[in-house]
């Protein structure tokens, strides 16, 4: 699992910064490989699933959509099994409570955009009961998720809405933390 660096500020080497890079690079580092790391392995699955008969799509908010035809659940299960053997899933980096209430400022924002563009409107949690969610879901306390405006838009629907409304990346949250 990759964690945010506790490393000094200082950007000259010492104080056990090695790299010569401040906190915040080092973070922006984090999430730029975190991002780089998760697209990976959702092109790896994407293109398995696809080889083995069963097209597949990525979507904005980083799901995978396949077609699975009738009557071909049992064979997806083995092409399934067989890729996710085969391909090992990125140790996933878990937010702080901090970067998760900028994750949701900014999903409220996507929120209002999307609405304001004509998609579905969806009344988000407060601030405290979804990042409490959020939080419960990286602990592994609770398998549901918080709602966001992109959980409500069909996946055929996703990417022209994506156009219209980019949807928060942890690169935003991390601009959003440092005032960029």
């Amino acid at each position: 699992m990759a964690l945010l660096a506790g490393c000094s500020p200082s950007d000259d080497g010492a104080n056990g910064n090695p790299t010569g890079r401040g906190q915040d690079q080092e973070q922006n580092s984090d999430f730029a490989n975190s991002e780089a790391e998760v697209l990976a392995y959702q092109t790896a699955i994407r293109d398995c699933l696809t080889d083995g008969g069963f097209p597949a799509q990525i979507q904005p908010d980083g799901g995978v959509v396949i077609d699975i035809p009738p009557g071909q659940d049992e064979a997806f299960m083995h092409v399934d099994a067989a890729c996710r053997e085969r391909i090992p899933e990125p140790a996933s980096r878990v937010l702080t409570e901090q970067e998760v209430n900028a994750k949701y400022e900014l999903e409220v924002e996507s929120a209002e955009c999307l609405a304001a563009a004509g998609y579905p409107e969806i009344d988000m949690e407060s601030r405290e009961v979804w990042v409490a969610q959020w939080m419960a879901v990286d602990a592994g306390a609770s398998d549901v998720s918080p709602d966001t405006a992109w959980s409500q838009i069909p996946g055929n629907e996703a990417e022209e809405a994506q156009q219209v409304c980019p949807m928060p990346t942890v690169q935003d949250i991390y601009e959003r933390l440092n005032g960029g």
